[in-house]
């Protein structure tokens, strides 16, 4: 059986949360997903739960996601759950 590495030797959850978020503001800032083509989520994201749960709101609010058409628009924000989608600041 596999086991997790433990996240409590992290450095980067060893920060206090208002600098983790900080961090996540730069390190999405100037993001662009263009939604017609595979994306793969951002690795920041996929490094752990507590990172991902910390910073998804973070995430949603300071990309910019990019539609070259209305349907792909349209499923993305339908596939959506209300929080992600209520945090999203700038869909074009």
């Amino acid at each position: 059986m596999k086991t997790l590495p433990d996240q409590s030797q992290s450095s980067l959850l060893a920060l206090p949360p208002e600098i983790r978020n900080c961090i996540f503001e730069l390190a999405f800032s100037d993001t662009i997903i263009i939604l017609d083509e595979e994306t793969r989520a951002l690795a920041l994201l996929c490094s752990c739960r507590q990172i991902r749960s910390e910073a998804y709101d973070v995430f949603y609010s300071t990309v910019i996601f990019e539609a070259n058409t209305l349907g792909s628009a349209f499923d993305f924000i339908v596939n959506l759950s209300p929080q992600p989608c209520a945090s999203i600041s700038e869909l074009r």
